[in-house]
């Protein structure tokens, strides 16, 4: 993240988890202004494939996960 992070310009992706941990609709819902960087978080994503499924308990179809990226220089 470290080359291509700017102080204050963090991405934020979306995107949603099905009842079977698949994922749908992943996107940069705020970019960071730097199109490396919104690549690299969407990327960071799908190599964290599969997702578990949704537990039994949860009530809706879907997930919608809003996930930012906050890159800070003394945690990297």
């Amino acid at each position: 993240w470290e080359t291509r992070a700017q102080p204050g310009r963090q991405p934020v992706a979306v995107f949603a988890i099905g009842r079977d941990g698949r994922i749908s609709g992943l996107a940069i819902e705020k970019t960071s202004g730097n199109s490396y960087y919104d690549q690299a978080a969407l990327r960071s994503i799908s190599e964290a494939l599969p997702f578990p499924p949704l537990p039994a308990e949860f009530p809706e179809p879907v997930l919608t996960i809003h996930l930012g990226f906050n890159f800070a220089q003394d945690r990297g």
